[in-house]
């Protein structure tokens, strides 16, 4: 019988292709497997069921109610929820209670003289400050920082006395007063003045309630003060006329011989008296008003 010859490269070469393709083939199924595993466990829901439970055998758990955790999870609506509607009527208010602005000026002793626009409720410290303060040598012993500003007024900031040499001696220098050089309601002075209650004697008896009752002078007993302290030219009488700079009892009576023929319209209508001149009246104008 003769012997067959057997070719061992070749069974070699088809076995090493044989183990290649099973490698690649089992390589293809893992990867596979591989991705879903990653794909169930994305989309895998968390499992209402604790680490210690497992469900039943041939039960699918059932997903969570999402409906139920949105109803537990949303924020009840606040009572506070701020609306256009609520925001407009309390910008509304505020602008209806905001006083409007006044014009005031400012001289004398501060760092910023001028002219300023202040809110309605501003005070006499508040301009001041507007200003930038005072200098080293403002006097401000009867300035009245709490007053209320006065619309289309002037506040003016005097300085201390001077010392000064002439020759071999020191003679002080006096400046104006702040009640010299600003309406009385911006100086200490000046309100207390328009402040202080007069006291009224009562009579004990009919003969000294008689005696003490006499007809009063218009020209003479009535007040020409307002509330801002200005003397009105038309009510004023002759005393508060005549504590006018300048002003004397004479003067005083013209001015009220004057107005009883021709009331005042204006400041500047006191030149029509004789004796007031352009200076005199500069003098007083932060003192008086026509009203």
């Amino acid at each position: 019988m003769a012997s067959k010859h057997i070719d061992w490269r070749i069974i070699a070469f088809i076995a090493v292709l044989f183990v290649l393709a099973i490698a690649a083939l089992g390589a293809i199924q893992l990867a596979k497997g591989d991705r879903n595993g990653q794909t169930e466990l994305l989309a895998l829901p968390a499992s209402p069921l604790s680490s210690n439970q497992s469900p039943d055998e041939g039960e699918t758990p059932s997903p969570p109610d999402v409906s139920q955790e949105a109803r537990e999870t949303t924020v009840p609506p606040s009572d506070s929820t701020i609306t256009p509607s609520s925001i407009t009527s309390e910008s509304l208010q505020q602008s209806q209670t905001k006083e409007p602005e006044i014009a005031v000026a400012v001289a004398g002793e501060v760092n910023a003289p001028g002219f300023y626009r202040m809110p309605g409720d501003s005070r006499v410290q508040d301009l001041i400050k507007k200003a930038h303060g005072t200098t080293e040598f403002a006097d401000l012993n009867d300035i009245n920082i709490a007053a209320k500003l006065v619309d289309g007024t002037t506040l003016t900031i005097p300085g201390e006395s001077k010392r000064e040499s002439s020759g071999n001696a020191l003679v002080l220098r006096k400046t104006l007063s702040a009640a010299d050089l600003n309406p009385p309601i911006y100086t200490r002075s000046g309100w207390r003045e328009t402040h202080t209650t007069r006291q009224t004697i009562v009579p004990s008896g009919p003969e000294e309630a008689s005696s003490t009752e006499k007809p009063s002078d218009s020209a003479s007993s009535s007040t020409g003060k307002g509330a801002d302290g200005l003397i009105d030219l038309n009510t004023a009488s002759e005393t508060e006329l005549d504590s006018l700079p300048g002003i004397g009892p004479k003067t005083a009576e013209k001015i009220i011989e004057y107005r009883q023929e021709n009331p005042f319209t204006s400041v500047d209508d006191l030149t029509n008296i004789q004796g007031i001149g352009e200076k005199k009246l500069e003098a007083i104008r932060k003192y008086v008003t026509v009203r």
